[in-house]
């Protein structure tokens, strides 16, 4: 009898259940599904935001194009006498180069400029000459210079202004 059941099991082989590889096929689509909603959701959030179009919307935003061109005006040296807490005159002579924004030509630019050169002016004479040497205070000055020049001769007209020349005596 023993060789009849051994026999009868050789002949009927036992189903294999089907069940693990549907979980499989059922969780890889989830997964597939799932990573291509997060991936349309929370791309574009960690890919930054895209460049504007055009220099109309840099602009809008207050931060204008990085040109494809860079194309420099430089102004004349600028000398300024500021005085010392105590009373003593000293001289300082800045030098500023501006970059142009796009399509600005530097015959436009030279039209304002005396504008720039009047609000480096200005922002210059209210500083004392501590204030000026303070090496703490260089990158705080360079940055209102910079920001009061490109107020005065307009956003589009200048991209950057550089400080090229900083003497103090």
């Amino acid at each position: 009898m023993a060789k009849e059941e051994d026999a009868a099991d050789e002949e009927t082989p036992e189903k294999k259940s089907k069940v693990g590889l549907i979980i499989g096929i059922v969780v890889g689509v989830l997964f597939l599904v799932g990573g291509t909603i997060a991936g349309i959701v929370f791309g574009p959030a960690l890919l930054g935001e895209p460049p504007p179009a055009s220099a109309e919307e840099g602009l809008a935003d207050g931060e204008p194009l990085e040109p494809t061109q860079i194309v420099t005006s430089a102004f004349t040296p600028i000398v300024i006498d500021v005085r010392s807490h105590s009373g003593k005159v000293h001289h300082i002579k800045v030098g500023l180069s501006a970059e142009l924004a796009e399509g600005v030509l530097e015959e436009e630019f030279r039209l304002v400029q005396p504008r720039g050169r009047e609000a480096a002016l200005t922002y210059l004479r209210t500083l004392t000459f501590e204030d000026i040497t303070n090496p703490e205070m260089y990158s705080g000055i360079k940055d209102e210079l910079a920001k009061r020049v490109v107020e005065a001769v307009g956003h589009n007209m200048a991209h950057r202004i550089l400080l090229v020349d900083f003497v103090t005596q």
